[in-house]
């Protein structure tokens, strides 16, 4: 399973998937998983739209869903309906490229349907940066999760400079893309919701909730990758089978966890 030939793919997905169940986890806090789910969506139209253009994947996909990310935020009435909008707007042009277009199917096949098997050296490179971002500006990422918890206070809390917003916003982004492109639209948007749900009904405490879903995400995505290579499968179906039960199973312990809290 991990001899050279796999070994990038490997490293790169689940490290990838460990940050998406951490940046599933602060959306959640926030109420804001929606607009992952729009991000998303917007940042694969975007990376197929850069296909058919031969322009470069992460910059135009980033570019598109920040543009669509920064529509969709700003403060206005029917939030969640532009959010569902946006949502199949973006589906509806990655639908009208493919069939109009023939190498856009291509393109899209890879943004839906994941390249988490054949994920190059040059590829892992675009996951230093929020990598690199978490680690150096761990405290920043943290003070915006936290502020984002004070929601009913925040007249007397400290308010935070527009910088430090920006900056997780952009971490929260670029994370979305690399997943959607890694390993494909369904298992990014999958590990986006499912690991900080299932965290929730089991973790106490702010961090204790972060650190739960990052590794949730992270033992669904090897798990579901030693399964699917053993089977010959695609791995978003078997992540999605496999955490659907694992949910379910968690879902019928509720009581026990409640209990127990």
């Amino acid at each position: 399973m991990l001899d050279s030939f796999w070994i990038w793919p490997f490293i790169s997905g689940a490290s990838i998937a460990f940050l998406l169940g951490l940046a599933g986890a602060t959306l959640f806090l926030r109420s804001a998983i929606w607009q992952g789910l729009v991000v998303g969506q917007s940042a694969a139209a975007g990376g197929v739209l850069a296909s058919v253009m031969a322009l470069p994947l992460v910059p135009v996909a980033l570019l598109f869903s920040a543009l669509v990310s920064l529509l969709t935020r700003r403060k206005a009435k029917l939030q969640q309906e532009r959010l569902l909008l946006a949502f199949l707007l973006c589906g509806a042009l990655m639908t009208l490229l493919i069939v109009n277009i023939p190498q856009a199917s291509v393109a899209a096949s890879r943004w839906l349907e994941g390249d988490v098997y054949f994920i190059t050296r040059q590829d892992s490179l675009w996951l230093l940066i929020p990598i690199m971002m978490l680690a150096v500006g761990y405290s920043t990422l943290q003070r915006v999760w936290q502020h984002s918890q004070i929601m009913p206070d925040r007249g007397c809390a400290p308010r935070l400079s527009r910088w430090r917003f920006l900056f997780e916003a952009f971490w929260q982004l670029l994370l979305i893309v690399l997943g959607c492109l890694f390993l494909g639209l369904p298992a990014a948007l999958f590990l986006i919701l499912l690991p900080a749900w299932i965290a929730a009904f089991v973790a106490n405490g702010f961090k204790p909730f972060l650190l739960l879903s990052s590794l949730i995400s992270l033992v669904l995505f090897v798990i579901s990758w030693a399964v699917a290579l053993d089977l010959d499968q695609p791995f978003s179906p078997i992540l999605i089978l496999l955490g659907s039960s694992f949910a379910l199973l968690i879902y019928l312990l509720k009581p026990f966890f409640m209990t127990k809290k």
